[in-house]
């Protein structure tokens, strides 16, 4: 996989162009998370090549989302967005939700994946790949551990341009992904996933 922290710039690169984006799953059910999206105001995109649009067009500050097959997650990773999604892509990825969002304002970018898997063995992989890629980079501060059944990884960087945050999370055969980076201070970031995920016991990027 690419480098997190190179993702997290071009996703902040982004940004900053305008202003001058069930029970299978165990603890990390998808439809809490689809509750909370729809709570929040998000526009609910029916094709995946809309939400592709959204972000490409960067028409995303009240936030946008997908839920679908395979297919759709690939179309919206893979597609030319410049935003870097496409390495969080990953073939035994059988279907899931993508959210996005971005405050044009403050140059701010909230992502939030919910990934299913057809068996527990293929989420711990894809979790493990993923999370590899946030311990080999060493401007990371990192905590991780398992709490409540959900094995999670934490990520917080500081830097002179931009501060970025993860969560990875993983329980049963499903993986929870939270990406955000801002050119300001990561509460903007927090207060979108609060909402979002609200209701998840999992362990926060905040709290790293």
């Amino acid at each position: 996989m690419k480098n997190l922290k190179k993702i997290a710039a071009v996703a902040l690169t982004a940004a900053m162009v305008l202003s001058m984006t069930g029970c299978a799953g165990g603890k990390l059910s998808s439809s809490k998370l689809k509750t909370n999206i729809k709570d929040y105001g998000a526009e609910e995109c029916k094709e995946a090549d809309d939400l592709v649009d959204l972000i490409e067009d960067r028409d995303l500050e009240d936030g946008a989302y997908f839920t679908g097959d395979s297919d759709g997650i690939k179309d919206i990773l893979k597609s030319d967005n410049n935003w870097g999604l496409d390495d969080f892509y990953d073939k035994s990825i059988k279907n899931g939700t993508v959210f996005a969002l971005l405050n044009e304002d403050d140059a701010m970018a909230a992502f939030v994946f919910s990934f299913t898997f057809s068996s527990k063995k293929d989420a711990e992989a894809y979790y493990e790949d993923v999370v590899g890629d946030i311990d080999d980079d060493e401007d990371f501060d990192v905590d991780d551990g398992e709490e409540g059944g959900v094995v999670y990884t934490i990520a917080e960087l500081e830097d002179y341009y931009y501060n970025a945050c993860a969560g990875v999370y993983q329980s049963g055969n499903t993986v929870m992904i939270i990406f955000g980076v801002t050119g300001d201070d990561l509460d903007d970031v927090y207060d979108v996933v609060d909402e979002i995920v609200d209701g998840y016991d999992i362990v926060l990027p905040s709290e790293v």
